[in-house]
């Protein structure tokens, strides 16, 4: 594909290194935006990655912001300047202001599933919600950025089945997989300006809650099943299920995807 635009990624955990390694196959990406791992602690990422050597090695321009919100004046005035075309945002919890949003050339795109598809199932988490409710299917979307919270139109959409053994690992695995072949299979109408974007569906949204890792105390109150579930909706590359014997807190991983 000819080199006419400017790309940037937006991101900073393994699911944007994949991205990363795919989207180079077919288009050059000229900066990655990222934060340094004491961000990564203090904003509590899941699966953070490092990404700086890995870019430098590839030819990327880094830039690692100030503020994980990328709100502060600093950031907003050096992104600004870069004259971005088109950005992918993968592996970035966070919302892009609008203030970076309306400077790109042609926009921001990112990824957002949903077992129900959007616009239900906005928010946080959704891969693990997905297990923890025992849900079937998951819907990855390839959208547009607003200013909204995963409110963008619509570019494509791929549909995956969740069997029961899959965990949040295998969960990630097959959701990024879905992530690269939407964008490689896109990207030519995004950079031509040939897409056509499709409406989010006209029904009351929903949202989900942040999860953290208190959040993997285990109710044993519940049936077995629902407890088997939410420890493989927590497992790696999440802090795992946990519990207390004697008053000693005791860590649960999926056994099966252990590393």
């Amino acid at each position: 594909m000819k080199k006419n635009k400017k790309i940037a990624v937006f991101g900073c955990k393994k699911t944007t290194k994949f991205l990363i390694e795919n989207l180079l196959k077919i288009y050059p990406i000229d900066f990655l935006i990222t934060i340094n791992s004491n961000l990564g602690r203090k904003n509590q990422v899941a699966d953070y990655y490092d990404l700086y050597k890995f870019a430098k090695e590839k030819g990327i321009k880094v830039y690692r912001a100030k503020d994980y919100s990328l709100k502060s004046e600093g950031d907003i005035n050096y992104i600004n300047s870069l004259n971005i075309d088109v950005a992918f945002v993968a592996g970035w919890q966070r919302l892009i202001p609008v203030q970076i949003l309306e400077k790109f050339n042609i926009g921001a795109f990112g990824m957002h599933g949903s077992s129900m598809n959007l616009p239900l199932g906005r928010g946080r988490s959704p891969l693990n919600w997905s297990i923890i409710e025992n849900r079937k299917n998951f819907y990855t979307n390839l959208f547009k950025y607003d200013a909204g919270i995963d409110s963008g139109d619509i570019v494509d959409t791929v549909k995956f089945a969740i069997n029961n053994k899959d965990t949040a690992k295998t969960l990630h695995f097959k959701n990024i997989l879905a992530m690269c072949c939407l964008v490689e299979k896109n990207l030519p109408k995004i950079l031509s300006g040939a897409l056509k974007l499709k409406k989010q569906r006209n029904i009351k949204p929903t949202y989900y809650p942040k999860r953290s890792p208190e959040d993997g105390l285990i109710d044993w109150g519940k049936d077995v099943f629902c407890i088997e579930r939410f420890i493989r909706a927590v497992t790696r590359p999440f802090d795992g299920a946990f519990s207390y014997i004697d008053g000693k807190k005791i860590v649960i991983f999926n056994a099966q995807f252990f590393d």
